[in-house]
């Protein structure tokens, strides 16, 4: 499931906006993102068609991805108030 992570960084790349190294959080909330994504395609089990349930796993943690980096904010922080 390494998919949703280069998906994540090539628009965190590419989209327009100042984003910056602290926005690494979005990484973080994507990695809690994908166990979720496994632990429903365990749940669910052999009710469904196995390849179909990946795909829609997959489909839906990339579209995670490119949400995250679309809408999550910049992340500024100040050392000294």
């Amino acid at each position: 499931m390494i998919l949703p992570f280069i998906i994540w960084l090539l628009c965190f790349q590419l989209l327009p906006g100042s984003k910056s190294l602290r926005n690494i959080v979005e990484a973080l909330v994507l990695g809690c993102a994908v166990p979720i994504g496994v632990l429903s395609r365990v749940i669910v089990g052999g009710n469904l068609n196995r390849n179909l349930m990946a795909a829609a796993v997959m489909g839906l943690a990339c579209a995670v991805a490119v949400l995250l980096a679309a809408m999550f904010p910049e992340v500024t922080i100040h050392w000294f108030h």
